[in-house]
Order: structure tokens, then C-alpha cells, then sequence
């Protein structure tokens, strides 16, 4: 089953990843997929997914911001130990949680899984989303072990449709190699 299909059987959308522990008590560094984020400031749960394996709820006892990642505790985690064990897992919340969007707009979460057509047909599927301080992109699987790196915006996309799971490029120049 893919990403995108769990995500929205669950009902959930992943706003980041535990990237390691922090310090001997337990506290994890989570990297947001958006940083200027603010969602997960007031939600007292959050589930943790690490891998292919269901994803558990947790409550939060602390967050808070450290340059560019959270500083994030949970209930039940008190050592290095136990919160090296969450690394690499994704943080979810529950889509309810998130702020309504406007016509035109989508969460880039919700790229990952879509299909990229080019002028000239199928490109790849958007395997994941990279965060830069310019301009966000997606990674793009094309095939043959390929990823090409996709630039999010004008003029390079002509159009998301979220609910089709397509990303249509205008033209070639913002599909850069990874």
C-alpha cells in the first residue's frame, strides 16, 4: 500500500520526521516538512510511524523550537535510548488539526505518491518533499533507480490536482537532476 493511501485511510498527514535524540532524557529532534508550521504547538497527541509498521499515538509533554528543527517529548520516552529508537519516524497528526485551504491551494504532503506529467507524458512519482530556504521541491522516482529533482512553483508547474494525485509541469526547466 502506498504513503499517500495510508495517510488518507487514516485520515492523518505527516508534518515531519524524528531526526535523533536530543540530550539523555528523552527529548527527539523532529525536522517539520513545512518549518514555519505551527500545528503542532497545541496538539496534545500525535501518532509516530516508523516504517512500514502502524502508527502508534502519543502524547506530547513538551515542544519546542531549536534553529531549524522542534525539540519534541513524549509520555513514556525518558532516555537517549528509548528516543534513538524513534528516529527516522514520521510525525502525524489528524487532517482535522489542519488550517482549511483555499482554492489553488494543497499540503505538500499530499504531492508524495503523484504521478508528474511532463509536455510529453509520464515522468515519475513523487517519492518525497525537500524543503529549501528559496523554494520548496519534490523528489521524482522516473524509473531505472532515476530521481530527478521537481522545483514547486511558477513557471515550472502548471497545475496540482491533489485529488487526482497529478502534477503537470508547464515544461521541463524546473525538473532538475537530484
Amino acid at each position: 500500500m502506498s504513503t499517500r493511501i495510508e495517510y488518507e485511510r487514516l485520515r492523518t498527514i505527516a508534518l515531519g520526521r524524528v531526526t535523533r535524540p536530543h540530550g539523555v532524557r528523552g527529548e527527539l529532534k523532529v525536522e517539520l516538512y513545512n518549518r514555519s508550521s505551527e500545528v503542532l504547538f497545541d496538539r496534545p497527541k500525535v501518532w509516530l510511524k516508523a516504517g512500514d509498521g502502524a502508527p502508534r499515538e502519543v502524547e506530547v509533554t513538551g515542544i519546542r523550537r531549536a534553529d531549524r528543527q522542534l525539540l519534541v517529548s513524549f509520555v513514556g520516552i525518558h532516555d537517549r535510548d528509548q528516543a534513538d529508537a524513534l528516529r527516522g519516524s514520521e510525525l502525524l497528526v489528524a487532517r482535522s488539526a489542519l488550517p482549511q485551504l483555499e482554492d489553488g491551494e494543497y499540503y505538500l504532503a499530499d504531492l508524495i505518491g503523484a504521478t508528474v506529467l511532463g509536455p510529453e507524458g509520464n515522468l515519475g512519482i513523487v517519492v518525497e518533499i525537500a524543503n529549501h530556504p528559496s523554494v520548496d521541491s519534490a523528489i521524482v522516482h522516473c524509473g531505472s533507480g532515476e530521481m530527478r529533482e521537481l522545483l514547486l512553483g511558477e513557471p515550472w508547474v502548471k497545475r496540482v490536482d491533489t485529488e487526482q494525485g497529478v502534477i503537470e509541469l508547464a515544461s521541463l526547466d524546473g525538473f532538475i537532476e537530484a
